[in-house]
């Protein structure tokens, strides 16, 4: 397989094809409804150990989820240039600025 054919079909390639056809094509929307459920029940379980409540676990449960999302991955690494450790290490400082008041 040629460098520009492993690119074109790599994981993050395929995923950023399939978030973009999914605004788009129902059969996709269809078949993302799972990896969003699943994407749910990880922000979810994240959120359910922790302490805050009201307004400030709704601030939490957005950044979590914000954190959580390919797109938001695909920025920070592929945008942005950082890679996964420091968007790690961004994502969980926007967690803990959300539990501040």
């Amino acid at each position: 397989m040629s460098e520009s054919s492993s690119k074109k079909f790599s994981k993050p390639a395929v995923m950023e094809n399939l978030h973009r056809d999914e605004l788009t094509m129902p059969v996709v929307r269809q078949h993302f409804e799972g990896f969003h459920d699943y994407l749910a029940a990880g922000r979810d379980s994240l959120v359910r150990g922790r302490p805050e409540r009201g307004r400030r676990r709704d601030k939490i449960r957005a950044a979590i989820g914000h954190a959580l999302g390919f797109t938001t991955w695909r920025s920070l690494t592929r945008e942005h240039g950082l890679d996964d450790a420091r968007a790690a290490e961004l994502m969980c400082g926007l967690v803990a600025s959300a539990a501040e008041d």
